[in-house]
Parts: C-alpha cells; structure tokens; sequence
C-alpha cells in the first residue's frame, strides 16, 4: 500500500473542493456583490456552535456502529475493483493504514462531500427552503450518484439507500443548525475511516 499516494490523493481532491469553494466565493462578489465574509459563511466553512459539536460527538458511536454492521453485511473484497478501500485490505492495523484511512475518509471523501453536498448545495437550499425540506432534498441529490454502485455492487441495494440518505439527513441537519460542515464531516470522515480500518484487519 502506498500510504503517501493516498495522502496526496486526498489531499488534491480536498484542494480541488475548495477551489469550487472560492469560485464559488468570488462569483457571489462578483456578480450579486455578496461580501466576501458572507460568502465563505455559505461555503459551511465556519467553526459552527459548540452544541452541534457535542451533537456530532454524540452521534458518532452511534453511526460508527452502523457502519461496523454495514461493513458485516457489505466488506471490501477484491471483487471491488474500484474501492478505495482495496489497498487496505489485509495489511493490518498499522500506522500507514490508519494514516491512509483517515486521509481518505476525512480529507478526501469525507471534505470534498460535505463541502458540496451539505456545504454549498445543502447551504443554497436551506436559505430558500424550509430546513426539512432543504435537508431531504440535498439528501437526494446526495444518494443520487451513489446509486451507480449498485450497477457493479447489486448487493448493495438495500443497504446502500439507507445508510447514504441516513448519512445525509444527519449531517444536513448538522449544517443546517450550525451553519457549519464541521460536525457533519466529523461523523462523515470517521465512518469512511472505519471502513479503511474494518478492511484492514479483515483477510483479502
């Protein structure tokens, strides 16, 4: 496993993300002359209040465990040509793993999803619509790409919906209170970091 190209990986995905964050930024200046302060405030790239943080905390063995079981139901193997989990498998719990899978789940996965999806979608929604209804609704947009693993992961059909719209309300609920992905990419990160884990210690 090349611990570093998964860093670097990660790391060039969640600087891709903020790119989109910053044009995002300048076109709001721009073009609706929105200050450049309210403009990063609408990324979700604020620290947030510290009730939803100790929400997050409190969610997240909770979630941690319906991962551990959706892991149960659905492991990685080296039939998921396309895991990026796949360089995990089997190498046990060494320090590169737990680098790799943090970098994956929180710096890759875990801050380039809740930066578009609960960030910057779930952000325009929330100003517009009725928090219930902004949350379902970039929960949907959330689960619609995720679909496509069913086409190479059919198994995972009824697994897959619940635990990627549960994810989604979650942390959507998080942002939409707080103001901030912070919270939500807590829970999101560290579950996509088990599954690094999870794949680990399990043989290939």
């Amino acid at each position: 496993m090349d611990v570093a190209k998964i860093v670097t990986s990660s790391l060039t995905t969640a600087a891709l993300a903020g790119l989109v964050a910053i044009v995002y930024i300048v076109v709001l200046r721009l073009i609706w002359q929105v200050p450049l302060v309210e403009g990063w405030r609408r990324t979700g790239l604020v620290p947030g209040d510290v009730r939803s943080w100790l929400w997050a905390l409190a969610i997240l063995p909770g979630w941690l465990l319906v991962g551990w079981l959706a892991y149960q139901w659905m492991p990685v193997t080296t039939e998921n040509a396309s895991s990026p989990y796949l360089p995990m498998l089997g190498q046990g719990l060494t320090r590169d793993v737990v680098v790799a899978s943090l970098a994956y789940g929180l710096i890759s996965s875990g801050f380039g999803e809740e930066l578009l999806f609960r960030g910057l979608i779930g952000g325009a929604l929330g100003r517009r619509l009725s928090p219930r209804k902004a949350n379902l609704i970039q929960g949907m947009i959330f689960l619609a790409p995720h679909l496509l693993i069913l086409l190479v992961m059919p198994r995972a059909a009824l697994l897959l919906p619940t635990t990627v719209l549960g994810l989604a309300l979650i942390t959507g609920w998080l942002r939409i209170r707080s103001g901030s992905i912070g919270p939500g990419l807590l829970i999101h990160g560290l579950g996509n970091a088990l599954v690094g884990v999870l794949a680990a210690t399990s043989g290939p």
